[in-house]
């Protein structure tokens, strides 16, 4: 699913009107690294101790929606912003 990031970005690049359609490639093309970070911060939960693991874990579990936050921040999209953190 990784192979979806570039294929995301041509799409956006040739179809720019279709945002659904690099949403939705963008959104499947976050799945595996969101099972990385995942098996990453347990690696480093099992060598720091379970507090630092779980500092982590809160910290990273949430890249995903940070990352989208910050593009529709970038996009002049605030009430999207402000809708998805209540």
């Amino acid at each position: 699913m990784l192979g979806l990031v570039p294929i995301a970005l041509t799409a956006d690049w040739m179809w720019p009107e279709r945002r659904l359609l690099t949403f939705g490639l963008s959104g499947v093309a976050i799945i595996p690294l969101a099972a990385h970070i995942g098996r990453a911060t347990e690696e480093l939960t099992s060598r720091l101790g379970a507090g630092i693991g779980a500092l982590l874990n809160a910290t990273f579990g949430n890249a995903a929606e940070i990352i989208i936050g910050a593009f529709a921040l970038r996009d002049g999209l605030t009430d999207l912003v402000k809708a998805s953190s209540r």
